[in-house]
């Protein structure tokens, strides 16, 4: 009897230090993964890319080095664009290391274990916490990881490696802490690098209907556009809707530029520029024509059919190609005083004048030449 009870009491030691072993062998197993997530991972030449550098651990982690790199051929890393996250509380330490030629980004986390602020720095565990971010501009066209080196970790057998996430036993960054040992997981990213967009006029997707572009009779600029109703001087007096509300930019609305002539009406002789990136240069200028509104004054009447007539007969009166167009309303390619009169019979009748769109679909197919 005795001899039995201690061999229960043996076999019950063995499965509790088997139970505390594995205990112990599945405690110190300690997990972090860190990810790299770009703004975009498809951009053009001169474009930015902001970086967000994150780490999710199961552990109490503070003493963390990340360095991150980039192809230094594709990308320029944008001066002072490094920011730590205030993690680890303030009395942390922060530090950057920034050696852009060799296309690398390094920041690590000190706690001040001395507490020397006077602000005791806490270890914690990470969930998805952002230590820093940068910034990068694309210069050369190609595919570049950004990414951390799994054989950068520190280990036993390499105990110069730059990058490591320090295991603390509690929040408390006096408590023990273990460098090496860790498994660490990467979720890197591939940013594709094209060719610089050129910036160009398109017309919204959601526009009421398509305007004429016109390439042919546009004089000094890229072309000339028509078709749209700004003003209201139609048989049904309502307007289509504003330039801004057809046009745009392949790069944006915020890339569109459009002057009105001194009457301050989008009519003939508005100017819609298209600007690139950097909101100043012009790449394109478009002019706009409203046919029947000769002088640009933003009416359609008496004066308009005026110039048309004498244009007739003269030849002067009209400077510009535009102007020479918005004369025709018959869209025969001349103005005459078959035009002239369409305008003045409108000023007094409010009646006769075609639409927009009507007179678009004849001078589209005309070369007009101002003489």
């Amino acid at each position: 009897m005795i001899k039995t009870k201690k061999a229960i009491c043996v076999l019950l030691s063995v499965i509790l230090l088997a139970g505390m072993f594995a205990f112990s062998g599945f405690a110190a197993e300690q997990n972090a993964a860190f990810t790299v997530t770009p703004s975009s991972t498809q951009v053009a030449v001169g474009e930015p890319v902001t970086v967000t550098v994150s780490a999710t651990t199961d552990y109490y982690a503070a003493t963390t080095a990340v360095p991150v790199y980039y192809d230094a051929a594709l990308f320029d890393l944008v001066p002072d664009s490094v920011v730590a996250a205030d993690i680890f509380g303030a009395g942390a330490t922060r530090t950057v290391i920034n050696t852009a030629e060799d296309g690398k980004v390094s920041v690590s986390f000190t706690p001040d274990s001395r507490n020397t602020q006077n602000i005791m720095p806490t270890a914690q565990i990470l969930n998805n916490t952002t230590l820093f971010t940068f910034q990068l501009t694309a210069k050369g066209t190609g595919i570049s990881s950004i990414a951390l080196k799994a054989e950068d970790q520190k280990t036993e057998t390499n105990a110069a490696g730059p990058l490591y996430c320090g295991a603390y036993a509690s929040s408390d960054i006096t408590s023990a802490v273990t460098m090496v040992g860790q498994n660490f997981t990467f979720a890197n990213a591939e940013v594709t690098v094209e060719a610089a967009r050129l910036n160009t006029l398109a017309v919204k997707a959601d526009a009421p209907f398509e305007p004429y572009i016109d390439y042919t009779n546009c004089g000094e600029h890229t072309a000339a556009i028509y078709g749209i109703d700004t003003l209201g001087w139609n048989a049904d007096f309502t307007v289509d809707g504003t330039l801004a509300d057809f046009l745009t930019t392949t790069l944006g609305d915020e890339y569109l530029r459009i002057t009105t002539p001194d009457s301050g009406y989008e009519t003939t002789g508005t100017i819609i520029e298209v600007l690139d990136a950097d909101g100043e240069t012009v790449l394109e200028t478009y002019v706009f024509i409203y046919f029947g509104d000769v002088d640009g004054d933003g009416v359609v009447g008496s004066n308009d059919a005026f110039i048309a007539s004498y244009y007739e007969l003269n030849y002067e009166g009209i400077a510009t190609l535009e102007q020479f167009m918005a004369a025709d309303l018959d869209g025969d390619g001349w103005p005459t005083s078959v035009d002239g009169f369409m305008m003045s019979y409108f000023e007094l009748a409010y009646e006769g004048l075609p639409t927009q769109m009507e007179v678009a679909m004849l001078a589209y197919d005309n070369t007009y030449e101002l003489i």
